[in-house]
């Protein structure tokens, strides 16, 4: 989508510098990319459980009008929302002590 893209490994670094620093340290998902596997974005979400963070929003790709080139991009127009779906299990946060707040959002 022409973001720009840190490391994982720097993503965690930020995230755990910010615990201690704020009330409440939230991480946003955004998953359903086109070449995302399941097994990868449970990976994503055993992460954040591991963290210890307060809370996490998630939400599917979904092309913006303002990103008019990518959303010419076939890959990008023909995610299956069979995928989609499949990614929205999040039983291992209901397990992990997360509620969720809205329909984004998973709080403890």
């Amino acid at each position: 989508m022409g973001r720009l893209v840190s490391s994982g490994e720097e993503a965690i670094e930020k995230l755990k510098m910010a615990q201690g620093q704020f009330d409440t340290v939230n991480a946003d998902f955004i998953f359903n990319f086109p070449t995302q596997t399941i097994a990868q974005f449970e990976k994503d979400v055993a992460t954040f459980k591991a963290l210890g963070l307060d809370q996490a929003t998630f939400y599917p790709l979904m092309p913006s009008p303002h990103k008019k080139s990518r959303l010419e991009d076939a890959s990008i127009r023909s995610i299956p929302p069979t995928k989609k779906n499949s990614m929205i299990n999040f039983t291992e946060l209901y397990q992990g002590g997360y509620k969720l707040y809205r329909l984004v959002l998973f709080s403890r």
